[in-house]
């Protein structure tokens, strides 16, 4: 499962280095990464409430960046951890850094499972 999202990092890295990206663009990286897993985690957690109480439960604005925040706490520590350049080593090839999904189609799906549960119903209400 990390493998996935480490490919994924080091593939957008690439792209930003492709674009000429001179600033941060391991960060962007990063950022990126961390907020759509964070949709994910979202995704989830409404799909699971919605289907035990419906949309009569309200979600506080702030979870939103408790969750994103933690989520981004979790990826810094983690490549802190196994070490940025160890990765990019690692998944140096464009041959090793496929994936099954394209990245463009995870970032897709990640945005239209929450759009899915605003249409069906199990989206909560917002406050």
């Amino acid at each position: 499962m990390f493998q996935y999202f480490d490919k994924l990092l080091i593939r957008t890295y690439f792209q930003y280095l492709k674009w000429n990206e001179k600033d941060i663009p391991k960060y962007k990286s990063i950022l990126i990464i961390s907020l759509f897993q964070s949709f994910n985690l979202v995704f989830i957690f409404f799909l699971i409430m919605g289907l035990i109480v419906g949309n009569r439960w309200k979600f506080p604005t702030y979870w939103m960046a408790v969750v994103m925040i933690s989520v981004l706490c979790v990826n810094l520590l983690r490549l802190k951890v196994l070490g940025f350049e160890k990765l990019v080593k690692r998944y140096n090839s464009p041959s090793i850094r496929k994936v099954k999904v394209h990245p463009v189609i995870y970032f897709g799906l990640s945005l239209g499972c929450l759009f899915l549960l605003k249409f069906i119903g199990l989206f909560p209400q917002i406050n």
